[in-house]
């Protein structure tokens, strides 16, 4: 009967939603940061290091008001 596919569709269900709800947790216990950012482009991979370096945390973004100016930095 069709009623019979109903624990296959289930079983199919849960998995492949899984890696929905555990990224943030499985990120956050191998790079102890719950949300990554995309690195497909160099410029992104820029930003990243630029907002960590500047701020100490990548995901707070800063404007041209949170880089110091060359003459603070001597």
């Amino acid at each position: 009967m069709w009623y019979e596919i109903l624990p296959s569709v289930a079983i199919i269900s849960v998995c492949m939603s899984l890696p929905n709800f555990l990224s943030k947790y499985l990120n956050l216990a191998v790079d102890g940061k719950p949300y990554r950012r995309d690195m497909i482009k160099p410029w992104n991979l820029d930003t990243l290091m630029r907002d960590e370096r500047l701020t100490g945390n990548p995901y707070k973004t800063v404007g041209l008001e949170g880089i110091p100016d060359e003459s603070q930095q001597q």
